[in-house]
């Protein structure tokens, strides 16, 4: 019963590194059938395309099951993965979609951008007491802290 977790943990990372690999390998069949059916002669850009999409899919899906193999968080990977394939997917229709990518260096500069801010954004503000104090105690503080003055003969 102790290792119900990590068994369960273990099926879904193989389900999922299952579909990741199907979903890669349908995009990269459509890719190549896509560029088959046009009917054009294919190109050393079309051979350096497809092994630079290749390249990605393969890092980030190795990464992305490394990272479910030691139960971390594979978010960055998995959107990394997802805009490649999804340029791969639109760019065997059109070449417009090679702008798309542009989102992977924004991505990073967001990613920086935050860091950066999280970092020099932080405040180290310690509230005073009499900032801190309710209003009862203020306005009794502000009581005793008025001076009376009195008529000297």
């Amino acid at each position: 019963m102790a290792n119900q977790s990590e068994k369960r943990l273990a099926k879904n990372k193989e389900k999922n590194i299952k579909i990741f690999l199907y979903i890669m390998i349908a995009v990269n069949i459509i890719n190549i059938g896509s560029k088959a059916l046009k009917g054009t002669d294919i190109g050393k850009w079309d051979i350096f395309e497809f092994l630079f999409f290749s390249a990605v899919n393969y890092f980030t899906y190795s990464q992305i099951s490394r990272c479910m193999e030691y139960g971390i968080s594979y978010e960055g990977y998995l959107d990394i993965f997802a805009v490649n394939l999804f340029v791969q997917l639109t760019t065997s229709f059109s070449g417009v979609f090679w702008y798309a990518y542009l989102v992977v260096p924004g991505y990073f500069v967001f990613l920086l951008l935050k860091k950066c801010f999280g970092y020099f954004g932080k405040v180290n503000y310690v509230p005073t007491e009499e900032e801190t104090a309710g209003g009862k105690d203020k306005k009794k503080k502000e009581k005793k802290e008025k001076v009376k003055y009195v008529k000297v003969k």
